[in-house]
C-alpha cells in the first residue's frame, strides 16, 4: 500500500497468517470512505431532493454511485496528504486534557 508506512514487525507478524493483513486493508479503505462521505454530507441532501424532483431513480443512482466513488477517493487524499493529522491536531488543540499534557511535558 503506497503511502502507508506499517508500524515495525507488523508485515512479519501478520503476513504469515495473511487474513489478518488483509483484514488491515479492508478496514483501511472502510476508514478511506467514511472520511470522503464525513467531508461531502451534505452532497446526500442535494441527491435526494434530486431524486425526489425528477423521480428519474436510474440518474438518480449514477449520480449516488459518481458520489461514493468520489467520497472513496477523496478520503483516501485526505489520509496520504497528512490532512487527518493537521485534522486531529487542530482537534487537540482545543481539547482539555491534551492542553494539560502539553504543559506537564512543555510540548
Amino acid at each position: 500500500m503506497k503511502g502507508y508506512k506499517f508500524p515495525t514487525g507488523f508485515k512479519r507478524k501478520y503476513s504469515q497468517e495473511g487474513v489478518k493483513l488483509r483484514w488491515f486493508k479492508f478496514h483501511l479503505w472502510r476508514a478511506y470512505f467514511n472520511c470522503g462521505i464525513g467531508l461531502t454530507q451534505q452532497i446526500k441532501y442535494l441527491i435526494g431532493f434530486f431524486g425526489l424532483s425528477s423521480l428519474n431513480v436510474k440518474l438518480t443512482l449514477i449520480i449516488a454511485g459518481i458520489w461514493f466513488i468520489v467520497a472513496f477517493f477523496l478520503g483516501r487524499w485526505w489520509y496520504t496528504s497528512g490532512m487527518v493529522i493537521s485534522q486531529n491536531e487542530v482537534g487537540n488543540k482545543f481539547n482539555l486534557f491534551m492542553q494539560e499534557m502539553r504543559k506537564r511535558k512543555h510540548i
